[in-house]
């Protein structure tokens, strides 16, 4: 309890037990750390998409909550109740023949749900490339976000592709928690 010198204006203090969010505001924990699940999303080698930017094909990404049996799927929605803090995404391309490659990999979100499309608002890009026409060459690009990036409850969140040659695959890993 700390009170004034006279007594007055006394504030009670609570003890939280690790890992409940204070009622106040007052826990040495970091409230958005309280309950939080971890979140991975992840696609192993998913073809490239030529000509026109378009969502992975069907089932390119897995989603995995704390480690649990994966999801699959081309987007993902936010638990109801719930934000999503993405704080990394991680792509490395690899050429499978022997022709330069450059692609963009968009990460898109619909705040209000629905389908992700190639018109669906881009929140991140990744753009990578190599002027090596050598198959099996690969080249990676990453974003880390510290402070993450919040989706609300409810949003849906898809990566697009745009690739200069169909001789390259995508693996991306985008790390995150719900909170």
């Amino acid at each position: 309890m700390a009170a004034g010198t006279d007594l007055t204006n006394r504030i009670i203090h609570r003890l939280n037990a690790k890992g409940t969010q204070g009622d106040f505001g007052l826990a040495v924990q970091n409230l958005r750390d309280a309950g939080r699940t971890s979140v991975a999303i992840t696609s192993y080698q998913a073809a490239s998409i030529l000509t026109t930017e378009a969502l992975f094909a069907a089932a390119a990404f897995s989603r995995s909550d704390n480690g649990a049996a994966p999801s699959t799927g081309v987007q993902f929605t936010v638990t109801a109740g719930k934000k999503f803090r993405i704080q990394s995404i991680h792509v490395t391309t690899k050429q499978t023949g022997a022709v330069a490659t450059s692609a963009k990999l968009a990460l898109r979100m619909l705040a209000a749900g629905g389908t992700i499309t190639n018109a669906s608002p881009i929140v991140a890009i990744l753009d990578i490339g190599s002027n090596n026409a050598v198959a099996g060459n690969y080249m990676e690009s990453d974003m880390a976000v510290p402070e993450g990036f919040e989706m609300p409850a409810s949003a849906t969140y898809g990566f697009t592709s745009l690739s200069s040659a169909v001789t390259a695959v995508h693996t991306i890993t985008l790390l995150g928690y719900e909170y």
